[in-house]
């Protein structure tokens, strides 16, 4: 079930990321310290490349249930694609996170 979402999934986080930078590139006084605009970008990028390998890099059956945990708190999946998981799944996952879900409004 992952396997099938997985791509939809990281590709919500990184339009997710890229916004950010053309949020933070578009906020950028050039007539200003543009050095540290661009340093604060650098750590952006830096810290969201942290969190795509904290979501996607541990890819085993045996960290299944927790690399949906992470997706769901990170909002990346939709409300749509949990209703396909079993409801021991839900169940399990609603008891020990607050599941969110993907919004493309918010993206």
């Amino acid at each position: 079930m992952l396997r099938r979402i997985r791509d939809h999934a990281l590709h919500r986080l990184s339009v997710r990321m890229i916004s950010g930078v053309r949020n933070m590139v578009s906020e950028v006084d050039l007539d200003g310290d543009a050095h540290s605009a661009f340093l604060s970008i650098c750590r952006y990028v830096h810290e969201q490349n942290l969190e795509l390998g904290d979501l996607f890099d541990d890819w085993r059956r045996s960290t299944a249930i927790t690399t949906l945990m992470r997706w769901a708190s990170a909002a990346i999946i939709t409300e749509e694609e949990f209703a396909d998981f079993s409801v021991e799944t839900k169940e399990l996952l609603c008891s020990m996170i607050e599941v969110k879900f993907y919004d493309e409004k918010m993206a």
